[in-house]
């Protein structure tokens, strides 16, 4: 019998409504499961997709509508849900495939997890409480080191000033495990593809490792997942939002099963901006909780607009739902399949998508529909 294999999209953050960005991964990974399921039969490839709805940010944009956290999700998840059905993505189907998840952070079955997870690897001793002062940057909800900054202690993500932060908290042994990733990384030339990436990552492997910081206190942010062993602090957003890639199937399969049979044949699918998050943070996070690592991770690039990378916090987006009202589901995952070198950038634009459409679609593939379809008619 062939393997079976998990394919998952990262887990989009629902502090805004998706973009073509958002899209383009989404229709990059449900091509790939389609793909790998005329190969392997359809019950043989599982297929994961979902929203990370706690942190500050979603907090504050709640706020901002003047709603509750978890209305805000309730509301924003739908959203993208909505849309990437509109898009005949899989995962977020309205009947979803028994081998299909769409899965949200904000699920009792994932808060529960997350939490055996966190216990797990706090009675392995890889968890520990120590006092940290720290350079903060809201919108990645991450702190940054002196020499990851910009000129004037700007982010390098978002070239915003970043806030010094002193408080005691929760961190994870990850330099523990780093010569053990990094061997693997050497081991297995294709772990992270295309190659430019791997070799990123060997970069950020290549010296020693600040432990992680997994917890926010309360009286900062309380919107999160509780840890187990300490009720005054919450889970790290990005701790937790790891775990989707596993909670759901692993509950419903079992973990020990999961972790056996399927989670090493795991396929990611995410962007170049969290390289570093998913190569040098969830690797050590998996070993520490005492399972394997996923076999690809599967990094593409950005779908620029306007002349600049799409940016939910820059407020430079395209909308999905309109181009695919406007064109249809197919007409706009041709595109950005056929458009974009998978792990290069590329350049989204309507009068772009209509040149592709008349040039592919319209006069070279319906041409040559029409000229057999007029031939076998004779």
């Amino acid at each position: 019998m062939s393997e079976r294999v998990h394919i998952t999209t990262a887990i989009f953050y629902c502090n805004g409504a998706p973009h073509v960005g958002s899209a383009y991964e989404a229709l990059a990974a449900d091509t790939f499961a389609r793909a790998l399921r005329r190969k392997l039969g359809h019950d043989r490839v599982t297929f994961l997709s979902g929203t990370d709805e706690h942190g500050d940010k979603i907090r504050r944009a709640a706020l901002a509508q003047g709603l509750k956290p978890k209305v805000y999700t309730d509301r924003m998840s739908e959203v993208f849900r909505e849309a990437f059905a509109g898009l005949n993505v899989t995962a977020a189907a309205r009947q979803v495939p028994a081998v299909d998840f769409w899965v949200r952070t904000t699920d009792p079955v994932h808060e529960k997890f997350v939490q055996e997870m966190l216990t797990r690897t706090y009675q392995r001793g890889d968890i520990y409480f120590r006092d940290y002062e720290g350079l903060y940057c809201v919108d990645c909800e991450r702190f940054y080191t002196d020499k990851e900054l910009l000129p004037g202690n700007l982010c390098p993500s978002h070239n915003k000033p970043v806030e010094l932060i002193s408080e005691g908290n929760y961190f994870l042994r990850i330099e523990k495990y780093r010569e053990q990733v990094l061997a693997h990384l050497k081991a297995n030339a294709d772990f992270i593809r295309p190659e430019r990436y791997r070799n990123e990552a060997l970069n950020m492997l290549a010296e020693p490792l600040t432990d992680l910081c997994i917890s926010r206190p309360k009286a900062r942010l309380d919107w999160g997942i509780e840890l187990p062993f300490d009720a005054n602090y919450v889970t790290y957003v990005w701790y937790d939002a790891f775990w989707a890639y596993v909670s759901e199937p692993a509950t419903r399969i079992g973990l020990e099963a999961f972790a056996r049979d399927i989670w090493p044949h795991t396929e990611h699918f995410i962007g170049k901006d969290i390289l570093k998050t998913h190569a040098v943070y969830w690797p050590p996070i998996l070993l520490a909780a005492g399972l394997p690592l996923f076999r690809h991770l599967n990094v593409h690039g950005w779908l620029n607009f306007g002349g600049a990378r799409m940016s939910k916090s820059s407020g430079n987006v395209a909308d999905p739902v309109s181009y695919e009202r406007a064109f249809g589901a197919d007409v706009l995952r041709y595109f950005v399949m056929r458009e974009v070198v998978y792990g290069l950038d590329g350049d989204f634009s309507e009068e772009r998508l209509i040149e592709r459409y008349n040039a592919d679609l319209a006069n070279d593939l319906g041409n040559l529909v029409s000229r057999v379809l007029s031939m076998a008619a004779r």
